[in-house]
């Protein structure tokens, strides 16, 4: 199954070039330091309520927002502009081997040490408009797919028994996308999952799913 943070300048230009070949569409400078940017970034979601203020909000594992947008009421799709992500969210970077489940075996990390902040979209209505993303407020709704910045390329492979998984992780320096990948190979019994980094900015929000669904 594919399912399924202000952007820097850190954004690989040679990734860009490879979205846009793909897409076939053209694009605009920001400015004369930063490098175009891909077309079609963008989070797909369930319509938007009306008569509520809805936002689409960045989170990092505590659940706190680092960057938000509003959300067009009846609208299913979203734009973003990764260029919006700032750098001072690589100050909230951990060393990768930091987000390995401490009870894995077999963990390879290559390079290591390398720093990584990973996020997660969420959906919100702001029920009690503060414009801020509150306990309660957020939607029923994930992508496992994530926004993750790397300080540069690293590989990283581990198994897990619950549940029984092997995992891999390719993540390119700089921000990108991870798409999430699984699936039970035919006659066996350890699910294979990857988060490899994807050219390609575009997220889709649906109703919770187990991490080993097909």
């Amino acid at each position: 199954m594919k399912t399924a943070t202000k952007l820097s300048p850190l954004w690989p230009a040679l990734l860009l070039g490879s979205v846009l070949t793909a897409c076939g569409a053209s694009s605009a400078p920001i400015d004369s330091t930063r490098p175009t940017l891909p077309t079609g970034a963008e989070v797909r979601h369930p319509a938007a309520a009306v008569g509520v203020a809805t936002y689409l909000s960045l989170a990092n594992d505590a659940g706190a927002s680092v960057y938000q947008i509003p959300v067009t009421p009846d609208s299913t799709v979203t734009e973003i502009d990764p260029a919006l992500l700032s750098n001072k969210q690589t100050g909230n970077t951990v060393a990768i081997e930091t987000l390995i489940p401490p009870t894995a075996s077999g963990v390879t990390v290559s390079p290591a040490g390398v720093p990584v902040l990973r996020l997660h979209w969420v959906m919100w209505q702001d029920k009690n408009s503060d414009g801020q993303l509150s306990e309660g407020e957020a939607l029923p709704l994930l992508t496992h797919d994530e926004v993750v910045y790397a300080g540069q390329a690293v590989s990283v492979s581990f198994q897990t028994i619950d549940p029984k998984m092997a995992q891999t992780w390719q993540f390119s320096q700089g921000w990108n996308r991870a798409e999430h990948y699984v699936y039970l190979p035919k006659g066996g019994d350890t699910f294979q999952r990857s988060l490899t980094t994807n050219a390609l900015q575009r997220y889709e929000l649906h109703q919770p799913t187990p991490i080993t669904s097909m």
